[in-house]
């Protein structure tokens, strides 16, 4: 973990048309990208429902640190040989915790408030990497599509070539009919990439709550420098959002340990009362104190329980997330290894020789098709490691 993972600020020059330099991406795609987020971020039905949420529990959280009811009743009495209402009480009351208990309740609903905060925020975080990620498939594929429909296009070519060879006997049946089925394979290739160009599309058009949205990035994001591994190890689970909503939440557990404990002091109540007679009026005032001798048993000792069973959950999120942030790191080394291996520029040159070879009836088509398939599968292969290097870089930085 001491080394340092140096950023790809190009991918070596023999990468040439099919290996695309990261500092060769195009601003303009980054920022499509950046746009499409953007989008989806505003228009995103989950988003949206949970922001919605969001506010209502924090509307509902308020109602728990009001007073109760006031409670007032009236009693007429009769007595015999009186018409009417021979005297009545009138009793006016309002019970309320101890004042020191309200502090503590408007303290934890700030505490509560901040963990829907960060929920909605890692859920947003969520969202939003999930699109990106989409979107970097999307450049693999259409990268991927360009490359099968070129390799078409002169398979094509050849299947015409070969077609007036075989009906002027230069050609065997075999041959043509090599020609024919590497057609159709790559056609296949070529359908199976456009259907997950359009699974893609159709997916973050539904995250965008079914709006249309621009896709036509064909350019994988610009990458700014990565910091050494221990730093980006650091930084990650600094700004980790499922860690920071653990935090939280055991900060407001905490908060409600304290509550428990100002909850063993006694409730007060005060309130007026009224009591009328035939000829006499008397007024006065009540004063009363409930003290929680049982009710609040075992309360404070259940809060602490919560706020152990959250620090273990925390622990092992952090032990667990550690690891996986490890294991991306070491993953980007060796992707980079792998891909440092690959020279383009070559298989290209390679391809393009065997083609003119068979072109010229130097190679028979189907020698051609056993070396091109071989080349093919190699370019393939650099396409999928440049597709994983931007996938896990992104995973990377997404608490940035």
């Amino acid at each position: 973990m001491k080394s340092r993972i140096k950023h790809i600020t190009v991918y070596q020059k023999q990468a040439g048309l099919f290996f695309v330099a990261l500092c060769a991406c195009c601003t303009m795609h980054a920022q499509h990208i950046d746009e499409i987020l953007s989008q989806i971020e505003k228009n995103n039905p989950q988003l949206c429902a949970k922001d919605k949420a969001r506010n209502a529990e924090k509307i509902e959280l308020k109602t728990t640190n009001n007073l109760g009811g006031t409670a007032v009743s009236y009693s007429p009495f009769y007595a015999n040989g009186v018409h009417g209402v021979a005297s009545s009480e009138l009793v006016v009351s309002q019970d309320f915790d101890f004042p020191t208990l309200y502090a503590q309740r408007s303290k934890m609903i700030k505490k509560q408030s901040d963990v829907l905060d960060s929920q909605y925020e890692s859920l947003r975080r969520d969202v939003l990497n999930e699109a990106r990620l989409l979107c970097i498939q999307l450049v693999h594929r259409r990268k991927l599509s360009a490359l099968l429909e070129k390799q078409a296009k002169h398979i094509n070519t050849l299947v015409g070539l070969y077609e007036t060879k075989y009906n002027q006997g230069e050609a065997t049946a075999m041959e043509i009919n090599k020609v024919k089925i590497e057609a159709m394979k790559l056609a296949t290739d070529i359908a199976n990439c456009n259907a997950d160009i359009s699974n893609i599309a159709t997916t973050l058009k539904a995250m965008n709550g079914n709006k249309d949205i621009p896709l036509d990035i064909t350019e994988y994001p610009t990458i700014s420098a990565l910091p050494d591994d221990a730093t980006l190890l650091a930084q990650y689970m600094a700004n980790d959002r499922e860690l920071q909503t653990l935090k939280l939440e055991t900060e407001a557990l905490e908060r409600n340990v304290k509550i428990s404990r100002h909850e063993n002091l006694p409730s007060l109540s005060v309130g007026y009362r009224r009591n009328t007679a035939l000829e006499e009026r008397s007024h006065g005032f009540l004063v009363g104190a409930s003290v929680p001798l049982f009710s609040n048993r075992n309360r404070t000792r259940a809060a602490k329980a919560k706020v152990e069973s959250v620090q273990s959950e925390a622990e092992h999120l952090r032990l667990h997330t550690e690891a996986d942030v490890k294991s991306m790191i070491e993953q980007i080394h060796n992707i980079r290894k792998a891909l440092d291996a690959y020279d383009a520029n070559l298989m290209q040159s390679a391809i393009e020789t065997l083609q003119k070879a068979c072109d010229n009836g130097e190679i028979t088509f189907i020698d051609f098709c056993r070396e091109q398939t071989d080349i093919l599968q190699k370019m393939q292969e650099m396409l999928q490691l440049e597709q994983q290097y931007h996938l896990i870089v992104t995973n990377l930085l997404k608490n940035s």
